[in-house]
């Protein structure tokens, strides 16, 4: 009985897929975590404080409302960039603060 081999490029796809999925999975589980750990270690307080820059720089039309300071941590907390733009928004739309938001301004 003759054993069939596996042609060389299937191999390689085999490889390549595998890498490819085995590095989603990483970034997924890398995004899953940072998202547990910034949930729980962000105060509402923040939350709302940045709601607020995003809504006073919404609403003067520009993005120059603490603009260095917003930057430092938006970089470490997407839970904040997320405020931030939440506010923003609604500043721009002239929704008054936390109209259409459930619960801490910034979160829904």
């Amino acid at each position: 009985m003759t054993e069939k081999k596996i042609p060389t490029y299937t191999k390689i796809g085999i490889r390549i897929t595998t890498v490819l999925i085995l590095l989603l999975a990483i970034m997924i589980a890398r995004n899953c975590v940072r998202s547990i750990n910034y949930g729980t270690t962000t105060s509402d307080k923040d939350i709302e404080r940045y709601f607020n820059l995003g809504f006073e720089a919404g609403a003067r039309g520009g993005l120059e409302t603490n603009a260095t300071e917003v930057k430092e941590t938006e970089q470490d907390n997407p839970l904040l960039k997320k405020a931030y733009q939440r506010g923003f928004r609604a500043g721009r739309d002239g929704t008054p603060h936390g109209q259409g938001q459930t619960g801490t301004p910034g979160k829904k």
